[in-house]
């Protein structure tokens, strides 16, 4: 007997001849309609649900053939299956049914073996692709929501919301209130953005949304490694949470049962911003789809951070530029794109005579001597119209012209830019007049030499001299007799005649004492030969500002002073007796260290930019308490650097215990070198060390 296949479905059986079909599907679980008449298939396809046709072609194989093709055209989206009845089985017969549109065939002696089975198959394979299809269009239309809210993110980045506050949290909130529109997401979504302190230790709940009162104090800060933020925070990774997990151990009172999606926001340099904490409702399960898009509305969210950073960052930048340029010593001029002068800085009027009133407004060509005007005009434009010009980055020596007709040497840098789709530029020019006499007088004795050979052996003598005097005089100028070592106890150990390292300290006016103790790139005498500008800075501009201007006039004069890969850490102090305050400035530096009683009560590490670097904003200055007694302890890092026969260097931690060990047991700090030597074991010094001690 006859096994047959059971499904339900509804079949539409066409055939002239009537019964012939259907009497072969009897009995049959299918629903069964017939049509004899070709043109009647169409009507009924369009009124009814059908599953699968069952066309005979037989005898009139062209004509049922065409009407499969009107069955694919018309009905193309409901994806009906069509299988075709043949009278024999040829290649040039089944290409033209398959042609036609049909899904499978059958040769009429096959009919009884076969057709349940065919019918089955095809329609069960039907169901699959249609799910499979119905499948592809859902996710195609969450991407599509995904991708319009992603969108709507990235716009946010470019509002100007600081009218309403911190332009950075006003965006957050707005981004947060965007992305709880996703789909997948509960009917009435909550959401919170953390944003990391400075050493991403800390989270600080920057907005949330549908969060109660409650919850939003306990979770104002949040640890590293505490609750599910913390957690997400200290293995950034992003998770998915039950209310059940142990991890969760903030709650509100009387929570319900939920779940989480907790993002870590992570800049493209690898530092972590902040985190994203997404509620869900109670047991609600992992998504793909739902995750990748939280991924990567968390790469939008740092970008929006970064540049909100950014564009705080620019408003303090625009401040100290105005601070800088009056300050500075060099003349400053912007001009727009045809050369007419927007600003000048008080420089302008020792350098050219010209008052900065005097110049806005002019064309640049005023302080060009007439010569070179129409070269400096061509070269204007054509900076203009390309966009470049090859001046950048580069320092440029030329002749000015000064208000009285008088020409000299000047050396320029250029900067370019875009304001409103409108090129601009700046120049920072300076007087090299007393350097080109210098230099001058230098090439005539080149040429004195390069005349006699026979005088080469006394001019390298000569020169070695010449250095020895460079060095005393940079030596004497290092021993500024402005220094006041009152309190103070100093040891060094420079690898040649004029360190590196420089100390500076005084007293000003008020009482408060002034120490400062630099560490230029490098050592020896091209480290040292940057000392007197520091000495000036310190000394005659220093002591008569605060503390954190001068630390900042620091950095600006050695940007100015300075090649690019030269530049000074340092660690700079104010002790305030009266107050009993002592402001610290760690830049770049091994960390300062107070010590009360032989015990380190403070150790205040690297917080600001080696000066001379980058122009970056300083954060604001950190004071701390102090008493008589203390011992303020300021090095350099030649201790740390130091290397035994292995390569291994001696490193903050046992200096550390090697400063404390020095003090608890009453040893002089001469120790501290002796031990830094004996961990050497006989290798060389590789860089200056420099220990300050300043008694509080």
């Amino acid at each position: 007997m006859k096994e047959h296949l059971y499904t339900s479905g509804k079949l539409l059986i066409v055939e002239d001849k009537p019964n012939t079909l259907l009497s072969r599907l009897t009995p049959s679980s299918y629903k069964l309609i017939s049509a004899q008449n070709s043109d009647d298939v169409i009507g009924i396809l369009e009124t009814n649900t059908i599953d699968l046709v069952l066309l005979d072609t037989i005898p009139d194989q062209n004509k049922f053939l065409k009407l499969v093709k009107e069955i694919k055209k018309t009905f193309a989206e409901q994806i009906i299956p069509v299988i075709v009845i043949l009278s024999k089985e040829d290649k040039t017969t089944v290409k033209a049914a398959l042609a036609a549109g049909a899904d499978d065939y059958l040769i009429e002696q096959q009919i009884e073996d076969h057709l349940e089975q065919r019918i089955y198959w095809l329609i069960k394979n039907t169901e699959k692709h249609l799910a499979q299809t119905s499948k592809l269009k859902n996710i195609a239309t969450l991407q599509s929501e995904f991708k319009q809210i992603k969108s709507a993110l990235l716009q946010t980045s470019f509002y100007d919301l600081s009218i309403f506050g911190n332009p950075l949290n006003e965006a957050l909130k707005l981004a947060l209130s965007i992305i709880l529109s996703a789909p997948l997401l509960p009917e009435n979504p909550s959401g919170v953005i953390f944003l990391t302190d400075k050493n991403a230790e800390l989270l600080h709940l920057a907005c949330h949304l549908g969060l109660s009162d409650e919850l939003a104090v306990k979770c104002s800060t949040v640890r590293k490694g505490e609750c599910l933020c913390g957690h997400v925070l200290y293995n950034k990774q992003l998770g998915h949470y039950h209310h059940g997990n142990e991890q969760h151990t903030t709650t509100a009172t009387n929570s319900k049962p939920h779940g989480h999606y907790i993002v870590p926001i992570i800049s493209e340099k690898g530092r972590i911003l902040g985190v994203l904490n997404i509620y869900l409702d109670h047991n609600s399960k992992k998504s793909d789809e739902l995750e990748t898009f939280l991924s990567d509305v968390a790469l939008i969210l740092a970008m929006i951070i970064t540049r909100k950073n950014y564009e705080t960052r620019l408003i303090a930048s625009e401040s100290r530029f105005s601070s800088i340029s009056k300050s500075s010593i060099d003349a400053i001029i912007a001009t727009d794109q045809l050369g007419r002068i927007t600003f000048a800085n008080p420089a302008t009027k020792t350098i050219f005579g010209y008052d900065e009133h005097e110049l806005v407004g002019n064309l640049v060509t005023i302080i060009i001597p007439e010569r070179f005007r129409e070269a400096h005009k061509s070269g204007l434009q054509r900076a203009v119209v390309t966009g470049r010009t090859s001046l950048i980055g580069k320092t440029v020596e030329m002749i000015g012209i000064k208000k009285n007709g008088e020409e000299f040497p000047l050396e320029f840098s250029v900067s370019m830019w875009k304001d409103d789709d409108k090129t601009a530029f700046a120049a920072f020019i300076r007087d090299i007049s007393k350097r080109k006499k210098i230099y001058k007088a230098l090439m005539q004795a080149k040429i004195e030499v390069e005349e006699s050979h026979e005088k080469l052996a006394q001019v390298n003598e000569l020169l070695v001299e010449e250095r020895s005097i460079i060095e005393n005089v940079v030596y004497k100028i290092h021993q500024s007799p402005l220094f006041d070592p009152t309190n103070l106890r100093i040891l060094e150990k420079p690898l040649e005649k004029n360190s590196g390292d420089l100390i500076c300290a005084a007293k000003r006016d008020d009482g408060a004492r002034r120490v400062l103790l630099g560490d230029f790139a490098g050592h020896g005498l091209t480290a040292a030969i940057a000392g007197p500008l520091i000495s000036e800075i310190f000394y005659a501009i220093g002591m008569d500002i605060p503390i954190e201007k001068m630390f900042a006039n620091l950095n600006t004069r050695l940007l100015q002073a300075l090649n690019e890969d030269m530049f000074m850490a340092c660690s700079c102090i104010e002790l305030n007796k009266d107050k009993n305050l002592v402001t610290l400035f760690n830049a770049g530096m091994v960390d300062i260290f107070i010590i009360r009683n032989g015990i380190i009560i403070h150790q205040e590490p690297s917080g600001f930019v080696p000066r001379g670097l980058i122009d970056v904003p300083d954060k604001e200055k950190i004071t701390y308490p102090v008493q008589p007694g203390d011992r303020i302890f300021l090095c350099t890092d030649g201790f740390e650097e130091a290397t035994n026969p292995d390569g291994e260097m001696l490193g903050e931690s046992q200096f550390k215990l090697i400063l404390e060990r020095t003090i608890q047991q009453n040893k002089s700090l001469e120790y501290i070198f002796s031990t830094v030597e004996s961990y050497r074991q006989g290798g060389k010094q590789e860089d200056d060390m420099t220990l300050v001690e300043l008694m509080c």
